[in-house]
């Protein structure tokens, strides 16, 4: 028996490896695309730092599973196993 699938709707999902190697401007591409509403320039200056600490964390990693993947949620980056 398993339990119940957990369904995350993210605006840019992808392996922490294709992350550390994906231009900033391809994943701030796909933010701006999946945000629903006005983008303003406080909200895209927020996801290029958020984008900028994110990478640089996950660079810092020694072993970071290929499996893992990183996930942005509206306005918030996560990380989390997959």
């Amino acid at each position: 028996m398993t339990g119940p699938s957990v369904h995350i709707s993210a605006y840019y999902s992808a392996p922490v490896d294709r992350l550390l190697t994906t231009e900033p401007y391809h994943v701030l591409g796909a933010l701006a695309a999946a945000h629903s509403h006005d983008l303003d320039v406080e909200q895209r200056q927020a996801w290029e730092e958020e984008l900028l600490v994110l990478k640089a964390a996950l660079t810092a990693l020694t072993g970071t599973p290929s499996s893992w993947s990183s996930t942005f949620l509206a306005s918030a980056a996560v990380s989390m196993p997959c």
